[in-house]
């Protein structure tokens, strides 16, 4: 299936809302888990990964740590 610009992006969108659970002080450790594995997945596909700039990388391989 080939990825659309919008789909791709709208995947970005959703990695960085992971980012904003994981910072969020109130969330749970099995929540920060779950989102930092999300991120780990995401960030291991070609595509995802291609489509990010340097500084978008850094920041979701940083939370996903």
């Amino acid at each position: 299936m080939e990825m659309t610009t919008e789909s791709i992006q709208s995947s970005v969108s959703a990695a960085f809302d992971s980012v904003m659970v994981i910072e969020d002080t109130s969330s749970d450790a099995e929540t920060i888990a779950r989102n930092k594995e999300h991120l780990t997945i995401m960030l291991a596909k070609e595509w995802f990964a291609d489509a990010l700039t340097t500084v978008q990388a850094t920041d979701l391989q940083t939370a996903a740590s």
